[in-house]
This record gives C-alpha cells, sequence and structure tokens, in this order.
C-alpha cells in the first residue's frame, strides 16, 4: 500500500532498475545505440532507466515501448513527441510523483493523422489505433507543480 514514502510496487520496481542514464548519452542504452529521430520502434528494456533530457538532439520518435523506466529531466521547455507509448508490466514512466511534482514545463505531445496506416501494435495482430498512450500493467506517474490561481 501507500504511505508517506511512497506506494511500495514502486519501491520495488525501483529497486530493480539500473542507474538512470540520459538518452542522448550511448552508454545509457543496449548495444550503445542512440534512438534516431523517427525510429520506429524506441524500446527502453526491463532494468534501464532512461531520462528524458533533449527534444533538438533527438526529435520526433515513433512508437515508445517502456519495459524499464522512463522519467523526464527538469529541464526547461523539455518536449517529447511521439506516435505512441505504451507501458507494459514491469514498466514505469515517471514525470514527477506526488511527493516530488516535475518543476518544469515538459509537453508530451503525439504525432500522425487519423487516416495513418501504421498504428500502434502492442502485438503483430492487436492494433491499438492511432496516437495512443496505453498502459499495460505498467505504472505511469505524472505530476506537475501546482497552478496558481489569480
Amino acid at each position: 500500500g501507500c504511505g508517506p514514502s511512497g506506494c511500495a510496487f514502486i519501491e520495488e520496481v525501483r529497486a530493480s532498475m539500473g542507474p538512470p542514464g540520459n538518452w542522448t548519452r550511448p552508454d545509457s542504452w543496449p548495444g550503445q545505440q542512440l534512438p534516431r529521430s523517427i525510429e520506429l520502434e524506441v524500446v527502453v528494456p526491463p532494468f534501464y532507466h532512461i531520462v528524458y533530457n533533449n527534444f533538438t538532439a533527438i526529435g520526433a520518435v515513433g512508437d515508445l515501448k517502456i519495459f524499464g523506466k522512463l522519467s523526464m529531466s527538469e529541464d526547461e521547455g523539455l518536449k517529447l513527441l511521439v506516435k505512441s507509448i505504451q507501458v507494459f508490466s514491469g514498466g514505469v514512466m515517471q514525470v514527477g510523483t506526488s511527493f516530488a511534482p516535475h518543476r518544469t514545463s515538459a509537453i508530451i505531445s503525439f504525432w500522425g493523422v487519423a487516416f495513418d496506416s501504421q498504428p500502434a501494435y502492442i502485438s503483430t495482430d492487436t492494433d491499438w489505433g492511432r496516437k495512443v498512450f496505453g498502459v499495460y500493467e505498467g505504472n505511469v506517474s505524472l505530476h506537475g507543480k501546482s497552478l496558481e490561481s489569480t
């Protein structure tokens, strides 16, 4: 359950992750290979913790499949442009937490058009549709700073 120090299931996942590594560093990825712009599929593998840190160096990507952990850096004006985000069992997408909200602006945008011929797939026979943010037994935490009312 959740207590003052967080949720137990998040702690279990965190304990099994490797150290965080920036998206733009080859040594953060398996095989030391950086994802390229408009790559059809980008996979964050189990036990990897990737910190998304720079849109201009990366550009838009296709389907982002998270089996490990993806978080966003606190850089101001950060933008993630994807065709789909899919968070699978054991995977975590974290942009701040309830105890430590993300302090800067960050934008997650989905590209593509309604008649796109390449939908997001979980497997070869399951069409999720277009511009998908899907969570399949994974965990998502999206917490930003509170807006001040005027």
